[in-house]
């Protein structure tokens, strides 16, 4: 595109481009930098952060065809990627908050946790994400437009948490996150999407990136095989049972994962994509942990073993007026789990889990966009292909007596949906008024099989008050299909004990305004509420299953019914404060409940999830000389919990089943935690050559050592109370554990880049 005029952000540095569309601006110190780009018949953009180091950074920059044709072009330092049609509930998080956010070690699912609405689990260092009073199971990833089932390293099967992030950052250009006003063309999600964007690789030169960190080391490379042709690929190994040993805990997790993308342009309308995705997980019991909270939880957490993958390819060609894109991919996971009791392999009786799973999915999605004038519609259809092979022994204690559930699955559906999203835009976005409609079906069953019974329709309308003022509303229906553990459920006698099961539909309106200055500075208020549905319940414990999926191993495989219910509403909070080079900050607070029942005359019970605050701010100052300083607190309020069933936890053959207490399911989520809080810092310092780079960072999560307030737990002493009484009688003396979690980790890392 010739004479495009550009501009870097926070400078009065500009650039025009010459007659092939190209444009440099040289001279510029190692930093992360946004240009601001405008064209006559063009909408004009901020592009995502670049981060210049040791090389000339080669970018591609894609404008939008305007809704009218420009007289002439005004170019100014706005310091967002402001777009009144998504002025609220979207958040765009740039590479600059990815690389130096303390205490997330480049991990972006807790990054995200500093952004409003999202409130996380502070116990078994995982990263579970639960937004606006949702559980971990509600939320969808995107990785260049292909879809991902889960972007954590072990993660539990049934939801979407884990462990660590199994995306590298060094291949992120920027992440978008939608906390409600999802887009047409991202289906089986009710709480959150995700997209990632993902860097091309290079097309002078080859760059190479080494990161050594207290959890993992990781190797990035990026270049081309041609002027049409670059790649960008990743390889990490974590040794985290290292410091997992170090602080005492009971399980040794083990992961490696490898990233790659590769983009070919054929011409200046046709252009591929493949990209993909795989993690390695084995988390083993650490034998050699001395506490007795250790030794406790050794008592009854498995062994796993994970492996998962996804390969995709986008097609995209670019029409007049309109791109069009062809998207395919196919996803993988195996799950195994395997505990005996004592940790004693030797004795086939001492069997308490032999769990051994498949998941499979296979995607094809056709999409057309079009703007013309004052509109632009997008339309396209997607179908799926699932298979769940699965074969699992697990000992349960029903009532009195411990069962040993046998049952498999090979089960396989199809899903298929259609969507469409129509925009209408004054000029200048003075207004922007949208309507979308989205429909699924699944074969799984005939009730499923219907579209109608899952439209999802979707509103959204913003007015731009002023230069600086806009508000907003947005409304819609989001529809979920039961994960497939739950589908594939079966009892002994080999019977689907959920074929009646119904998709989960969430209704969510939300609405508020967003104010932002040329002088860096955004503020953000917005009220949201959200009403369940058709949700899932436990028929076992009678608790919705919504409020589970915090915890290693698999969610959903057991005997579930569609007529829960539930309520999430609140108001939240945001500032964020960008000078560039100088300081990068965000500030957030939501106050909110989260509600759930089993049926319309059950009354209404907090979900897991019902913090009713969450208070979070971080920052990141650059110095002189290449150093920066940040600091990351966050605080949530006090989350509820289920008290343990003493008498049933202290009987012989419950305690001997499971190594662990029981919760009693009638008084769920009837107590509270304290209010937790957690400081973390970050320390960098970087030196640059010609050629070379090498940074070093000091890392400090929970400065002040804050403990997490968890109930007492009840545990055996392996002394029998009662030795004369009946063996389904005999209890066990119990003593009590303090399971209060909570360390300071501290983590020194290096990073090489040439």
């Amino acid at each position: 595109m010739a004479y495009a005029t550009l501009l870097l952000k926070g400078t009065d540095i500009g650039a025009i481009t010459n007659e092939k569309g190209e444009f440099s601006f040289p001279s510029l110190l190692p930093g992360s930098y946004r240009f601001i780009v405008s064209a006559v018949g063009y909408v004009p953009l901020e592009t995502p952060e670049y981060l210049l180091r040791t090389k000339d950074v080669s970018i591609t920059i894609e404008l939008e065809e305007s809704i009218e044709q420009l007289a002439e072009v005004v170019v100014s330092a706005n310091p967002y990627d402001h777009l009144a049609k998504n002025p609220i509930s979207v958040h765009a998080i740039g590479i600059q908050e990815i690389e130096k956010s303390p205490g997330a070690n480049r991990d972006i699912s807790k990054i995200i946790q500093a952004y409003p609405g999202v409130s996380y689990s502070a116990v078994g260092y995982r990263n579970d994400l639960m937004v606006r009073g949702g559980g971990p199971s509600e939320n969808k990833f995107y990785l260049d437009g292909i879809e991902i089932p889960s972007i954590n390293h072990f993660s539990t099967q049934g939801a979407t948490g884990g462990v660590s992030g199994i995306i590298n950052a060094d291949l992120l250009r920027d992440v978008q996150f939608y906390s409600a006003d999802f887009p047409a063309n991202a289906g089986n999600a009710v709480s959150s999407v995700l997209q990632f964007n993902l860097k091309d690789g290079t097309v002078d030169g080859t760059n190479y990136k080494g990161t050594l960190g207290a959890s993992e080391v990781s190797f990035v490379t990026s270049g081309h095989f041609s002027e049409k042709s670059t790649y960008i690929c990743s390889v990490r190994r974590s040794y985290l049972q290292f410091l997992f040993k170090l602080l005492d805990l009971p399980f040794l997790p083990t992961y490696s994962d490898a990233q790659f993308k590769w983009k070919h342009r054929f011409n200046s309308k046709n252009e591929l994509t493949l990209l993909g995705l795989v993690g390695i997980d084995d988390l083993k019991i650490n034998d050699d942990a001395s506490s007795e909270r250790a030794q406790y939880t050794i008592g009854y957490i498995p062994e796993i073993q994970q492996q998962a993958f996804t390969i995709g390819a986008k097609y995209k060609f670019y029409a007049p007026h309109s791109i069009r894109s062809v998207i395919a991919s196919y996803s993988f996971l195996n799950n195994k789990s395997e505990k005996y009791k004592d940790n004693n392999r030797e004795q086939a009786d001492l069997l308490r889990l032999k769990y051994s799973s498949q998941e499979r999915k296979a995607q094809l999605r056709i999409e057309n966009k079009t703007t013309l004038r004052n509109w632009t519609l997008m339309y396209g259809g997607e179908a799926n292909y699932f298979s769940y092979d699965m074969e699992s022994k697990q000992q349960l204690f029903f009532d009195t007596t411990p069962v040993m559930q046998i049952y498999a699955t090979d089960l396989s559906y199809l899903n298929w949906g259609t969507y469409f999203s129509l925009l209408y835009a004054t000029p200048q976005n003075k207004i922007n008024v949208s309507f979308a409609l989205r429909a699924d079906a699944c074969s799984y069953n005939s009730y499923m099989r219907n579209p109608l019974h899952q439209l999802s329709p979707r509103f959204k309308f913003s007015y731009l008050i002023n230069r600086h003022v806009t508000a907003s509303v947005n409304m819609g229906i989001y529809n979920q299909r039961p994960p497939a553990t739950a589908l594939g459920f079966k009892d002994n006698a080999g019977v689907y004990l959920n074929k009646d099961l119904q998709q989960m539909r969430v209704m969510q309106v939300a609405g508020g305004l967003s104010y932002h200055t040329d002088k860096g500075l955004e503020l953000k208020g917005e009220i949201f509420h959200k009403r369940y549905s058709k949700a899932l319940y436990t028929v076992k414990d009678q608790i919705p299953l919504n409020c589970l999926g915090d915890q290693y191993g698999i969610v959903g495989n057991e005997q579930l019914l569609s007529t829960a219910m539930g309520r999430t509403y609140g108001v939240e909070l945001m500032a964020k404060y960008i000078i560039p080079q100088k300081m990068n900050m965000t500030a957030s607070l939501t106050l909110y409940k989260s509600e759930f029942r089993l049926n319309e005359s059950a009354p209404y019970i907090p979900s897991s999830w019902d913090n009713q605050f969450l208070l979070h701010a971080n920052a990141t100052y650059y110095m002189a000389r290449n150093w920066s300083i940040g600091a990351k607190w966050q605080c949530i309020g006090a989350s509820p919990y289920t008290p343990y069933d003493l008498e049933k936890s202290s009987l012989v053959l419950a305690w001997n089943t499971n190594q662990q207490p029981y919760f009693d399911y009638s008084a769920f989520n009837t107590s509270r935690r304290d209010i937790y809080n957690q400081l973390d810092l970050r320390l960098d310092k970087s030196y640059y050559w010609k050629k070379y780079m090498v940074g070093f960072y000091l890392d400090i999560q929970n400065l002040f050592k804050n403990k997490y307030s968890q109930p007492q737990v009840p545990i055996s002493t392996g002394v029998v109370a009662n030795p004369q009484a009946p063996i389904a009688a005999q209890i066990y003396e119990m003593k009590y554990l303090e399971d209060d979690a909570g360390s300071m980790i501290p983590t020194i890392g290096v990073t090489v880049e040439f």
